[in-house]
């Protein structure tokens, strides 16, 4: 979550931003506020916090949780192994805990206002082909095409997936592929391919039982 930022280059991508839609170039207060944000980030521990504290400032507390979250939305670094294998660098969170709003609040609102490509759905109410892709008959060309689901959908950002621990067995197994390979393939009535689904997962689901007993260690 800390990478190096020289005064410098941030003067000079100050200078290098596009007009707005209004055709006007940058207010003079903008390098003012990148130098502050420049002398923050010269804190590794003091940035770590300020972002996690600031995840939203409407939660207290739940560090750990929105650490974790915030990494997820930073991503890492793709990377192709010695032997040729590509390693993702889309990171997948679930977050389990006892019914409540805090866990909603994570999975959709926070996600969906931070990243800009977010989409929301529940693990109860979808079905593999709502979450990967369906083969559709066109209503005009007569023709079968696919139809995108969430994964899809939220390629080249974040799926939240609440009452993970809802769905059905076969439902959870149809994401496999997309949550390891980040892709999606299909053959059905004639039509074979295989699409980008290059998107973090964030999954929130309950414990067993529904909630934890705290008799129990």
């Amino acid at each position: 979550m800390f990478c190096e930022i020289s005064q410098s280059s941030i003067w000079r991508s100050l200078h290098r931003r596009r007009r707005n839609d209004d055709g006007e170039m940058p207010r003079p207060d903008d390098h003012q506020e990148w130098e502050k944000v420049f002398h923050m980030t010269q804190d590794k521990n003091s940035t770590r916090t300020s972002v996690t504290v600031s995840f939203p400032p409407s939660t207290v507390s739940n560090e750990e949780v929105k650490r974790g979250v915030l990494l997820m939305l930073f991503g890492g670094v793709a990377k192709k192994a010695d032997e040729g294998t590509n390693l993702r660098g889309d990171i997948n969170v679930c977050i389990v805990g006892d019914p409540a709003q805090l866990r909603v609040k994570f999975s959709s609102e926070m996600v969906e206002e931070f990243s800009p490509r977010a989409i929301y759905t529940s693990g109860k109410a979808s079905t593999a082909a709502g979450l990967t892709a369906a083969v559709v008959k066109d209503e005009e060309s007569h023709e079968f095409v696919i139809e995108a689901g969430a994964l899809m959908l939220a390629d080249n950002g974040v799926c939240c997936i609440d009452e993970f621990d809802k769905m059905d067995l076969k439902d959870q197994v149809a994401i496999h592929e997309a949550m390891e390979q980040q892709t999606i393939s299909i053959t059905k009535a004639g039509v074979k391919a295989t699409l980008n689904a290059r998107t973090s997962i964030l999954a929130a689901a309950n414990p067993i039982g529904g909630r934890y007993d705290r008799s129990e260690r």
